[in-house]
C-alpha cells in the first residue's frame, strides 16, 4: 500500500495532497498496513480495491479527528478517436490509485452516462492498467459496424471511475479496382481516364489534375472555367469516367488522378487512385477538300474542281493547291484576312494559335493554327 496519494485536511480547513510515504514532514509517521501508528493516528481501514483509505489522527497539528481519504482517479488519452470500419484503434488510461486494475471494466453507455449495449461487430481488451501507472485499451471494430457515434467509460462495480471517451466510426475506405491509364492525344483531339472502385456506401468520384506548375494536385471544379471547358464528367460526383477534349498543346504532361468517397450518412472515406499522364503530340499537317465555283477566284480550273489547302504547322504560311480567292474567319465569326485575289498561298503569322475557318466560294472549312 505505500505510494498511494491521500488528502490531509487539518482543523483549520486547509488541506493538500501528501504521499503516504511523505507523513513524516507532516508529524505523522505510518505504513498504513493494518498496524496503528505513531503521534496519535490510527488506522480504521485498509481497504482498498477502489474503496478509500480512511485514517483518523489527531496530533500536535490538530486536537481533532479528521479522515484520510485516498483521491482515485483514471483519465482518457484522448477522449476522442476516430476508426474506420474494419480498423481498430487504441486509447492510453492513466490510472490513480487503483491498486487492482481486474476491478475495472470497460462499459458502453450514452453520451450522458447511460446504459447501452455492445456496438454490433465491436470487441475491446480489458483495460491494462496497473497501480499508479498508465496502460491501453485496444477497440477493434468489424467492417459491418454501422458508421455512428459510440461511448464507453471505466467503472468499478456500480461506481463509474472515468470520463465518457467518444470512438466515432466512419466508412470503410473505398477499394481502387482499375486504375486511370495513361493516354496518347493529337493536339485538338478527345480522350478519356477512367477510374473503377467498390465501397460498403455512395460511391463518389472527385477528379484531380496537376499541371506540374508546383501547385500539386488541384480538383478541376475548383480551377477556372476556361479550364474546365476542355473537361467533362468531372462535375458529376457520380461518373467514374474523366474526358477531355479540344486538348491544347500546353496540356501535355499534365497529370489526372481521382480522390473516391464513400459516404454514409454524411461521413465519408476517401482512396485516391494511381495518377495516369496525358501526352500530347503535334497535330499533322491537315488537308482540307475545297469546293470551288467556276470562275470564283480567277483560277485557271473547271467549275467544280477541288482545291486542297494545307495548314503548315511548321511555319506561317498557309498554302493552296490552286489560285483561289479566300477569306479567314476566327470562332467568333470576325474577318481576320481576306483576298477577293486569286492566290496559292497567304501568310498567316499575324494569327494566333488557334481554331480558324477558310472560305472559298459557298464552301467553308476550318484549320488549326498552331
Amino acid at each position: 500500500m505505500i505510494g498511494l496519494a491521500v488528502t490531509l485536511t487539518y482543523s483549520n480547513g486547509t488541506s493538500k495532497d501528501v504521499n503516504i510515504n511523505n507523513f513524516a514532514s507532516e508529524g505523522i509517521v505510518t505504513s498504513i498496513n493494518g498496524v496503528t501508528v505513531t503521534h496519535g493516528v490510527t488506522v480504521l481501514s485498509t481497504a482498498h480495491n477502489g474503496r478509500p483509505i480512511t485514517v483518523a489522527y489527531s496530533s500536535s497539528l490538530s486536537a481533532n479527528t479528521k479522515p484520510l481519504t485516498v483521491a482515485q482517479k483514471v483519465t482518457f488519452n484522448p477522449e476522442y478517436q476516430r476508426v474506420e470500419q474494419g480498423e481498430r484503434t487504441g486509447f492510453l488510461a492513466s490510472a490513480l490509485n487503483w491498486p487492482d486494475h481486474t476491478q475495472l471494466t470497460l462499459e458502453w453507455c450514452t453520451s450522458s452516462g447511460g446504459s447501452a449495449g455492445v456496438p454490433p461487430g465491436v470487441t475491446n481488451t480489458n483495460p491494462v492498467v496497473i497501480f499508479n501507472m498508465a496502460g491501453g485499451i485496444e477497440i477493434y471494430t468489424a467492417a459491418t459496424t454501422p458508421v455512428a457515434d459510440y461511448y464507453f467509460s471505466l467503472r468499478y462495480g456500480s461506481t463509474q471511475a472515468s470520463g465518457i471517451v467518444r470512438l466515432s466510426v466512419f466508412p470503410s475506405r473505398p477499394v481502387i479496382t482499375g486504375h486511370p491509364q495513361s493516354q496518347t492525344v493529337t493536339e485538338g483531339g478527345t480522350t478519356t481516364f477512367s477510374v473503377s472502385a467498390t465501397g460498403t456506401g455512395n460511391l463518389e468520384y472527385h477528379w484531380q489534375v496537376d499541371k506540374n506548375d508546383g501547385n500539386g494536385w488541384q480538383y478541376i471544379y475548383y480551377e477556372s472555367d476556361a479550364f474546365q471547358a476542355y473537361h467533362s464528367g468531372h462535375s458529376s460526383l457520380n461518373s467514374p469516367t474523366l474526358t477531355v477534349q479540344n486538348v491544347p498543346a500546353s496540356f501535355n504532361g499534365y497529370q489526372y488522378r481521382c480522390d473516391v468517397l464513400n459516404t454514409i450518412n454524411g461521413r465519408l472515406s476517401s482512396t485516391e487512385s494511381d495518377p495516369a499522364t496525358l501526352t500530347v503530340t503535334a497535330a499533322a499537317p491537315t488537308k482540307y477538300a475545297v469546293t470551288v465555283n467556276g470562275g470564283t477566284g480567277g483560277g485557271s480550273y473547271a467549275a467544280g474542281a477541288t482545291v486542297s489547302i494545307e495548314a503548315n504547322t511548321a511555319g506561317d504560311v498557309l498554302y493552296f493547291s490552286l489560285e483561289t480567292a479566300f477569306e479567314i474567319i476566327d470562332m467568333q465569326g470576325r474577318t481576320l484576312l481576306k483576298s477577293d485575289r486569286a492566290a496559292k498561298s497567304t501568310n498567316v503569322g499575324q494569327l494566333r494559335p488557334g481554331l480558324y475557318f477558310v472560305r472559298t466560294g459557298n464552301v467553308v472549312h476550318k484549320i488549326i493554327k498552331k
